[in-house]
């Protein structure tokens, strides 16, 4: 299994001590693509520690960057705890548009947590229990294929339904029209 995240906010301590106790698993690699300060520290504790199952690549060209994002069997996306509110971790969506399941790291109350629990797009675990996502990784690839690309299905048509173009010109006229009806007597 690999899985992938770069949620340049967002605490991975929990993540990253999961990866180590699932260093004996072949099944399981993680790997981190990008750059920036989160991912400074993640390559500085790859070199420190040498751990066989994370690999670290940098920013891909973007008439590559497909080719990465597909090979992964579950992205991980994670929002930390103080910035519920002012980041929306729009990673979200491209992950659902991959057809991919998600394992969301963060709090349950945030916009992260709604749309994983309302799409059924994979899991949101709350940061600090390595224990928690270990489990929830394993419980993932027993899950029968057809079963999680269920998930992946569900998040997609949740993604078409609501962010569609159409959907969303359908939202846009709704507020245009609740605008002008405001000033009316």
């Amino acid at each position: 299994m690999r899985g992938d995240v770069l949620g340049q906010r967002g605490p991975l301590d929990a993540l990253l001590a999961a990866a180590k106790r699932l260093e004996q698993a072949p099944r399981f690699h993680f790997m981190f693509i990008g750059g920036g300060f989160v991912k400074r520290q993640i390559a500085e504790m790859v070199r420190r520690e040498s751990p066989s199952n994370i690999s670290c690549m940098p920013y891909q060209p973007l008439k590559r960057v497909r080719y990465s994002l597909s090979a992964v069997d579950i992205h991980m996306v994670s929002i930390g705890d103080a910035s519920v509110g002012i980041i929306h971790p729009c990673k979200m969506y491209g992950t659902m548009a991959l057809v991919k399941p998600v394992l969301a790291l963060g709090p349950g109350a945030s916009d992260l947590g709604g749309i994983v629990h309302e799409s059924g797009a994979g899991w949101i675990h709350p940061h600090g229990n390595a224990e928690g996502v270990v489990a929830m990784l394993e419980r993932f690839v027993l899950m029968p294929p057809g079963d999680r690309d269920a998930v992946a299905v569900r998040a997609e048509a949740f993604l078409r339904a609501r962010y569609s173009p159409a959907a969303l010109l359908g939202q846009l006229v709704d507020v245009l029209e609740a605008g002008t009806s405001e000033g009316q007597p």
